[in-house]
């Protein structure tokens, strides 16, 4: 295995693992819910509500409130139902929380130690960084290590922060306004995770005064922003809801991608095609594009792949591979969807909203259309290019012979399409595509005559643990 190729194997498991955790989390989320509603009988639960909300307004207007004994026993019952289940979910998301930032300081620490052994500019400007670090006198007896590389190498671990030495020697620069709302967002997350496994989870001066030493170098303005809102949760208890969770999920999703992305550039910028860390983003895309909680993970992946263009590709489409431009589709469609989803569940607008909103969802379909359009021209692989043209427009015929083609070419087994694509998948939801599709594959379906099965490393690891 190269370099290039551990590298990408090491953000892979790590992503795996992040979905893995993200799944986890909303099995607990709508297994609360199940236990909630399994408290009341039918329609009992919604009874409830209504009286309290009758009472919150009572309340408000400071009218006296007055319960019979079975409204209070009701309420306590209820209160106390909610009470139980969201300490129990808040329990096991905090844990979860605090394991996704181990995971992510060991992402760190495994792909440090490869790119400092394997590419020789990495390490001369971390040696550059640990004689720096050693002059500002932060570690005297760092200086010993200076001459013997191997041993400099297993001291990046004692670094407070890891992220800020890869990120400085790899010359990420996250005052960039590109990376400058990600960064602020880490910043806070990783201090919540402290606050949690340290202090309780409860909001501190502690807490405030950490993220601001950390950002000080930053823009005053945005920064005194961002303050102000955390602010707000002073001597509050800040547990991870699923919201929250998502939301880191997003951040260390695109930290990971952005880290491997930057290695592998420096050691595919002579070949054609430009490899691009797209290969997690099955999984990931798929929970994105089939699942409603999935939804802002959409922006991140759109995010990158602009990126990817800008940065590793120096904005020459001819420069991606063409399932890149197929995912990128997908994502750009997927986004207008959620659009859709969003405007139509938006209530009481007046007119003028409503025009404004129009108007808006005309520009985000132009702008995805015509992005889509570009990209559909560009790939050059006319079978891809036949596949992904016929999913838009629902061309289940056409949709149906290119994919056994593909699946002859590449020698890949039809069911692994089937469970593997979200093309196929979605499709699938189709009557019509289904009888389609069973029709041919009774008649045309691919058999190869042997499979060839590779163990991979991690593979014999696993099998000498057992």
């Amino acid at each position: 295995m190269s370099y290039s190729e551990e590298i990408i194997q090491k953000g892979t498991e790590t992503l795996e693992k992040f979905l893995f955790l993200l799944k986890e989390d909303i099995i607990l989320f709508e297994d609360r819910k199940q236990r909630e509603k399994n408290q009341f009988k039918d329609g009992e639960a919604d009874l409830i509500l209504d009286k309290f909300q009758k009472w919150l307004k009572k309340n408000e207007n400071n009218e006296e409130i007055l319960l019979s004994n079975q409204d209070y026993l009701d309420i306590r019952k209820a209160m106390g139902s909610f009470t139980n289940s969201s300490k129990s979910q808040f329990l096991a998301s905090n844990a979860h929380f605090v394991y996704l930032f181990a995971l992510f300081d060991q992402f760190i620490l495994e792909i440090a130690k490869l790119s400092l052994k394997n590419d020789h500019s990495l390490m001369q400007n971390y040696k550059d960084y640990c004689v720096n670090f050693f002059e500002r006198g932060v570690d005297k007896n760092l200086y010993k290590l200076l001459p013997y590389e191997s041993e400099l190498v297993d001291y990046f671990s004692k670094f407070p922060s890891p992220i800020k030495v890869i990120t400085k020697i790899l010359g990420i620069d996250f005052k960039k306004e590109k990376f400058i709302n990600t960064y602020f967002n880490y910043i806070e997350m990783k201090e919540r995770r402290n606050l949690i496994v340290h202090r309780g989870g409860v909001c501190d001066e502690l807490y405030l005064k950490t993220i601001k030493k950390y950002l000080s170098n930053y823009p005053q303005k945005k920064l005194n922003n961002f303050l102000s809102k955390l602010e707000k949760n002073k001597n509050e208890t800040l547990n991870i809801n699923l919201n929250y969770f998502l939301e880191t999920i997003q951040t260390l999703y695109f930290l990971v991608c952005l880290l491997v992305s930057n290695l592998i550039s420096r050691v595919n910028s002579e070949s054609q095609k430009t490899i691009l860390f797209t290969q997690a983003f099955n999984d990931l895309l798929n929970f994105t594009l089939e699942t409603d909680y999935g939804f802002p993970l959409i922006s991140t992946q759109l995010e990158l792949f602009e990126l990817y263009k800008s940065e590793y590709l120096n904005n020459k489409i001819s420069k991606m591979n063409d399932i890149d431009k197929v995912n990128w589709i997908l994502c750009n469609e997927k986004y207008k969807e959620i659009f859709l989803i969003t405007y139509n569940a938006s209530q009481h607008l007046d007119n003028i909203e409503q025009r404004e909103g129009e108007i808006i969802k005309a520009k985000i379909f132009k702008i995805s259309n015509d992005k889509n359009k570009f990209l559909l021209d560009n790939i050059e692989d006319q079978i891809i290019k036949k596949i992904i043209t016929a999913f838009l427009e629902k061309n289940f015929q056409t949709f149906t012979e290119n994919v056994f083609l593909f699946a002859e070419r590449e020698k890949i087994l039809i069911e692994d399409i089937e469970s593997g694509w979200y093309m196929h998948r979605k499709l699938s939801e189709e009557i019509e595509f289904r009888k389609i599709y069973s029709s041919y594959k009774k008649k045309n379906n691919p058999q190869f005559g042997k499979i060839n099965l590779i163990f991979t490393d991690s593979d014999k690891e696993n099998k000498k643990k057992d």
